[in-house]
């Protein structure tokens, strides 16, 4: 039987397979954490903590490749509700399976390769059937790219 209090979520790990897989390793994270100091060396034996970190209900985990970014997942998806009796509420409105936010930062990059970055944000949202995306310059919120499905 499954313990409830040792979260899993496939779309969970998918994610943290895809940063490892992608390109052949190319984005595959060097440190991992869940709060600064972003840390902890990343190796095989981290995927299953980051999973469980990313499957907790607004949970999240953060990544660092170093030298090339900073990336911050975080699962949008909405908690239980129980009523004042202990007993679980059915939601109003249909539920998303997984809601995620994924966000890059390149820190001290000036000449990033937008092509690349647009390939990037097209391969995640292929693999996770995502709605949108969007690359920014975070000083001015300017819109570089974005994609919509």
């Amino acid at each position: 039987q499954k313990n409830p209090f040792i979260p899993y979520s496939p779309q969970a790990e998918a994610i943290i397979r895809f940063f490892i897989d992608y390109r052949g390793g190319l984005i595959k994270p060097d440190r991992w954490g869940f709060w600064e100091p972003i840390n902890k060396v990343f190796d095989d034996s981290s995927i299953m903590d980051c999973v469980r970190g990313l499957a907790y209900t607004s949970g999240g985990v953060e990544l660092k490749k170093k030298y090339t970014y900073d990336a911050e997942i975080k699962n949008n998806t909405f908690g239980f509700i129980w009523d004042e009796n202990g007993d679980f509420i059915d939601a109003q409105v249909p539920l998303p399976d997984y809601l995620t936010t994924i966000r890059f930062y390149f820190p001290g990059k000036k000449n990033i390769d937008l092509s690349f970055l647009t390939r990037l944000m097209n391969d995640m949202r292929d693999e996770f059937h995502a709605d949108n995306g969007r690359v920014y310059y975070q000083a001015t919120n300017e819109t570089i790219a974005e994609i919509k499905e």
